[in-house]
């Protein structure tokens, strides 16, 4: 198999993952929405598919590691997030789709009327 075609192979299978991991979750579908668009945005998932080549050229389970991998991308997510709120950078756009800054901030908006 090619570099590409191994590329492409271990990039669904991240994305498999993602999706089961989010799939799976209890949370609310008002943050699971904007979580699944975020995740869903694309990306090239190098820091999963790092963990597995690196486990493997360990000896390791390439099973055990695509949790770990996965946990990866969820957090170089939510800093891409984080990186485009308005505090930050104020970006409205990533790889030309709709950042959810503005949903975000109407749901914290929403959570403070609930708490107070």
């Amino acid at each position: 198999m090619h570099f590409k075609e191994q590329l492409k192979a271990k990039q669904q299978l991240i994305n498999a993952r993602l999706t089961e991991l989010l799939d799976s979750s209890n949370i609310p579908k008002v943050i699971y929405e904007p979580m699944k668009y975020s995740v869903d945005a694309g990306g090239k998932r190098i820091r999963p598919i790092l963990t597995m080549v690196i486990t493997e050229a360990l000896g390791g389970n390439v099973k055990d590691a695509i949790d770990f991998g996965c946990a990866i991308e969820f957090i170089h997510t939510y800093s891409l997030i984080h990186d485009d709120l308005p505090a930050m950078d104020n970006d409205d756009y990533r790889r030309e789709n709709q950042q959810i800054t503005e949903f975000l901030v109407m749901l914290l908006l929403y959570l403070q009327e609930m708490l107070c």
